[in-house]
C-alpha cells in the first residue's frame, strides 16, 4: 500500500476515533499520574477542627486517600468536619452518571463517652447535579447533591471490620452536610432528601460503586458492580446548573470534640473511574 495512503486511512482513523469519544460523553481515568493533572483534577482539602493528617498517593493506576484527625482536644462539646477530595474540575456541566471501584484499606475510629455527639468516617463519590432556586447560583444554596459510599458510624452495631454501604441525597443549604451536629456554628441545616442503607462491605474488599441521574424521569440510581439497588424519584423544580458539579472521590471525618479521644483514620483505594454527560 503506498505510504500516502497508509497515513490517509491512519488520519480518518484517527479522527473517527476522536469523534466517538467526543459524541460517546464519557470521561475515563485509569487513575496514572499522566491523567491526573491540575487541569483536569483538583485535590480540595478542608477542615474545621484541628490540622489532620492527610495524603493522596497514585500509584499502579490506582489512588489513595489517607486522612487521620480528631476533634478539638480542648473540650467536650461540638464536633470538627475534615475533608479530602479530589474531583475533576468541570465547572457547571451536569454529569449523566459516575461510576468508580472503591476499596476501603484501613480504618479505626475513636469514640468519646464525654459527648454525645457521633463519630462519622466516610468515602463516597458522588456530583451536585442542579439548583432548585437559582438559574445562576452563587452558592450550594438549593444545590441537590447525591453520593454513594461506604460508612462507618460510632453507633454502629457491626463489627469493626464491617462498613455500610449508603445512598443519600441533600436539598443543600451553606455549607452542604448530612448532619446538622457536624455542620460548623451557624451553619444552614441542609434537607436529608434521601437516606438508605444497601448493605455491607468489609474493609478490604473491593466495589464497583455507581451514581446515575436520570434526568428525564427525575430520580437518581444507586448501583454496586452495575446492578441497582435502588433509586430516588424526586418532585423538585430544576432552576438551574448547581454552583459546580464537582464529580469527586473522597474521604471524610466527622468527629466530636473530645479532651480524651484518639485520633481517626481512614485509607480508601480509588480505581476505574468514569463519568459521563
Amino acid at each position: 500500500m503506498p505510504l500516502a495512503i497508509s497515513l490517509f486511512l491512519i488520519f480518518v482513523i484517527g479522527v473517527v476515533l476522536w469523534f466517538y469519544k467526543k459524541s460517546s460523553g464519557q470521561t475515563r481515568d485509569s487513575m496514572n499520574m499522566s491523567l491526573l493533572n491540575k487541569k483536569k483534577w483538583k485535590i480540595a482539602f478542608r477542615f474545621h477542627q484541628d490540622t489532620p493528617l492527610h495524603s493522596v498517593e497514585i500509584k499502579d493506576d490506582k489512588m489513595k486517600i489517607s486522612l487521620i484527625s480528631n476533634g478539638d482536644k480542648n473540650k467536650n462539646e461540638g464536633s470538627g468536619a475534615n475533608h479530602l477530595i479530589a474531583y475533576l474540575r468541570s465547572g457547571k456541566k451536569q454529569f449523566r452518571s459516575i461510576e468508580a471501584r472503591v476499596q476501603v484499606d484501613h480504618i479505626k475510629m475513636s469514640k468519646c463517652a464525654e459527648n454525645k455527639i457521633s463519630t462519622l468516617l466516610r468515602t463516597t463519590l458522588g456530583a451536585y447535579y442542579f439548583n432548585t432556586k437559582f438559574a445562576q447560583p452563587t452558592s450550594v444554596e438549593g444545590d441537590v447533591f447525591a453520593v454513594i459510599g461506604l460508612a462507618k458510624s460510632s453507633t454502629d452495631t457491626e463489627p469493626a471490620d464491617i462498613l455500610t454501604l449508603k445512598a443519600v441525597v441533600l436539598h443543600c443549604q451553606v455549607p452542604c452536610y448530612l448532619r446538622a451536629e457536624h455542620a460548623p456554628p451557624g451553619a444552614g441545616v441542609s434537607q436529608v432528601l434521601f437516606e438508605k442503607d444497601l448493605g455491607l462491605v468489609k474493609v478490604g474488599e473491593s466495589v464497583l460503586l455507581g451514581l446515575q441521574w436520570d434526568k428525564e424521569a427525575h430520580k437518581f440510581i444507586f448501583l454496586k458492580d452495575r446492578v441497582p439497588l435502588t433509586e430516588y424519584i424526586y418532585n423538585l423544580p430544576e432552576v438551574g446548573p448547581p454552583l459546580v458539579a464537582k464529580p469527586h472521590l473522597d474521604v471524610a471525618h466527622f468527629v466530636p470534640n473530645c479532651k480524651s479521644s484518639d485520633e481517626d483514620e481512614m485509607t480508601s483505594v480509588f480505581s476505574d473511574f468514569k463519568v459521563t454527560r
